[in-house]
């Protein structure tokens, strides 16, 4: 199994079909990865592009984004774990619970009373997550609503279409969806950082 996770691969084409049209599918290199796993390396590209050219606020979103993402994970891995080890009781499971938790319990081999203890530990080291959770959604929805309804609207492939041939404009050389995004994002900012210095070169001469 191989994906793209970096913007420094990615054809600029493959990553305008995820951001625009949502075919996740194109960040597959080779085999049959799961949905979380291409959801990762989405994760990674995105934080890569915002990071290259994105505004404060995008870079924000994505970074709530990812800590919302990183604690419902959290308390649905440490919930489902728990609830097994109630049921039917292995050792590895409690591995897993330390691994999920970023705990160092030591669980037995057995003895139902200790493990009983442990697991009532974990379920309350589960809530002050949850409190944070609670706390952080509406912040990322909220944030989500002014991307979605301001300037930040997320951008069609026109708009790419039209970077594209501004680049061709000012570089003049040929640039198509081929180019690797990183090298793209290289280029805008390259070019909106020209336009600037020409605007302000103007303005001092006046």
């Amino acid at each position: 199994m191989k994906l793209y996770e970096s913007i420094s691969k990615l054809p600029l084409g493959k990553f305008v079909d995820c951001y625009v049209d949502g075919r996740f599918e194109s960040l597959i290199l080779e085999g049959e990865p799961t949905a979380e796993e291409i959801s990762e390396a989405w994760q990674k590209i995105l934080t890569q592009f915002f990071d290259a050219m994105g505004t404060a606020d995008q870079k924000l979103y994505i970074q709530l984004l990812k800590e919302v993402n990183t604690m419902v994970a959290t308390i649905n891995q440490a919930n489902t774990l728990i609830n097994v080890m109630h049921k039917t009781y292995a050792y590895q499971l409690g591995i897993r619970l330390n691994k999920v938790l970023g705990t160092n319990i030591k669980w037995p081999q057995e003895g139902r009373e200790q493990i009983n203890r442990h697991l009532k530990r974990c379920t309350s080291l589960i809530k002050p997550i949850e409190m944070k959770l609670a706390f952080k959604e509406p912040a990322l929805k909220l944030l989500q609503q002014k991307l979605e309804s301001g300037s930040d609207k997320k951008p069609t492939w026109e708009y790419f279409d039209r970077l594209l041939n501004l680049l061709e404009e000012n570089f003049s050389v040929p640039i198509d969806y081929n180019i690797v995004t990183s090298r793209f994002c290289d280029k805008v900012k390259r070019m909106y950082n020209l336009k600037t210095s020409a605007t302000n070169a103007r303005k001092r001469g006046r």
